[in-house]
């Protein structure tokens, strides 16, 4: 497969795609499958358009149903694709998504993709008149401190782009603040597309705040 294509589903996986496998599929044979709130439903029909043009086959159907949780009753939709290279993807992705020998195949592209999946931005600051002077933005990674500071080394040392390891909930993401935050943006920001363009708006498109959505919403 090129190294465009692998870069961007590798992405899927990195994000909120998960890879699954289902005996009746066959043995060689794994599902890749995405799950976003409503409020992101124009965003997984960008994604499902573009798993389309690099695997072929049918269009996977996107669906809509409840998901109930302690915090409420939420709109999902999703969408899945079964096709025999995500069975290779998953057996080199798993346990371990965040290692090197993975993150060194991501180009830009790829990187955004995962933003749109996994990132947030917060205000640090704001003036009286509610503007921002300073913003931190996230990636959330859900993971252990060893390999959230691998993934800070590896922004570093490709993109010279300095990510810190922070815990929340009881794992570890990372972060980076204004400035470094400056150079991170400007590299992916010509993947964002327009419904995701709120989680950059403290740099690019300052007025565009995703409906019912506040500052530090994934």
């Amino acid at each position: 497969m090129k190294k465009d294509k692998k870069a961007i589903l590798i992405s899927f996986v990195l994000g909120d795609g998960s890879i699954t496998v289902d005996k009746r599929w066959g043995s060689n044979k794994a599902e890749l499958g995405f799950c976003h709130s409503i409020h992101q439903a124009k965003y997984l029909e960008y994604k499902v358009k573009l798993l389309h043009s690099m695997v072929g086959g049918a269009l996977p159907k996107i669906h809509s149903y409840l998901c109930k949780s302690n915090y409420g009753t939420f709109q999902q939709v999703r969408a899945s694709k079964t096709h025999r290279y995500f069975m290779i993807l998953r057996k080199w992705m798993y346990p371990n998504k965040y290692s090197i020998h993975i993150l060194k195949h991501l180009t830009p592209h790829a990187i955004a993709i995962w933003y749109m999946d996994d990132g947030s931005i917060i205000a640090n600051n704001r003036y009286k008149d509610g503007t921002c002077s300073s913003a931190r933005t996230n990636i959330h990674l859900g993971t252990t401190a060893e390999i959230a500071k691998d993934v800070c080394n590896y922004f570093k040392e490709r993109w010279d782009i300095k990510f810190t390891a922070y815990k929340e909930k009881g794992t570890y993401s990372i972060r980076c603040f204004h400035k470094e935050g400056e150079k991170f943006h400007k590299l992916i920001h010509p993947f964002i597309i327009d419904s995701m363009k709120y989680k950059q708006r403290f740099y690019y498109e300052h007025e565009r705040i995703a409906p019912e959505m506040g500052d530090d919403i994934v």
